[in-house]
């Protein structure tokens, strides 16, 4: 019976020690515009550090991407963003007409768009 207990409670620290680390940080892959929206979107309100993998292709905006910093705390930007791609050569993204690609807005500078 002592062992059944002690089996159970390493699995419980296990699983608990697995969610702690991942409550730091998300990581998640994209391959459409669809699921890379929601991945800013998602960024934007987990309170978590993230960084979003986004997989080679050409990927063609009709409006740009946004991302609302969350509120900082103490004056610092409480959580970061990480968006990566294949390099320029293979994660290409096309937006004919539009003025960027993403709008980023944060507490202290307002609407900042990057091209």
């Amino acid at each position: 019976m002592r062992g059944k207990a002690q089996l159970c409670f390493l699995v419980l620290v296990v699983f608990a020690s697995a969610s702690a680390f991942n409550v730091f940080a998300k990581e998640v892959t994209v391959a459409d515009i669809a699921s890379l929206r929601q991945a800013l979107t998602d960024a934007q309100n987990n309170q978590e550090d993230d960084t979003i993998h986004i997989l080679p292709g050409t990927y063609r905006l009709d409006a740009p991407l946004i991302y609302f910093a969350p509120d900082p705390v103490d004056g610092n930007e409480p959580y970061s963003l990480t968006i990566t791609g294949a390099g320029s050569d293979q994660t290409i993204f096309e937006a004919e007409g539009l003025k960027s690609l993403l709008k980023l807005t944060d507490f202290f500078e307002g609407e900042n768009e990057k091209t």
